[in-house]
Order: C-alpha cells, then sequence, then structure tokens
C-alpha cells in the first residue's frame, strides 16, 4: 500500500533505464496471432512456458 501512495504522489520512478536505452519498439508479429485469447487458453499457455524455462534452467516465481 505504501508503494501506492508514493506512485499516486508521483515518488516512484516508473521508468527502467535498460528499456529506455534498449528498447527500440513493440514487435506486434511476435503477439498479434495471440490475440484475443480466452482465459483458459492464457492460463494454461502460462503454465507451459513456466515449465519450458524451468527445463531450460531459469528460475521461475509466481505459483506457476
Amino acid at each position: 500500500m505504501q508503494w501506492l501512495a508514493r506512485d499516486q504522489l508521483g515518488q516512484v520512478r516508473n521508468d527502467v533505464p535498460l528499456v529506455k536505452r534498449f528498447g527500440i519498439r513493440l514487435l506486434p508479429e511476435l503477439y498479434a496471432r495471440l490475440n484475443p485469447l480466452p482465459f483458459g487458453a492464457a492460463a494454461q499457455m502460462e503454465i507451459d512456458l513456466a515449465e519450458d524455462l524451468r527445463r531450460a534452467g531459469y528460475t521461475v516465481t509466481g505459483g506457476h
């Protein structure tokens, strides 16, 4: 709740330097096929992606 209060007062930095430095643009061709995506399909896709990332050696958090 404190973060929200600080954000509303403009005391939280919302910009990420790396994104500003290296981010160029969104790539719609990467996600156009996913819209619209039903909730159930999105939930399953999230689980599958988490499993794939774990198998590849990444740490995945968030209860997946």
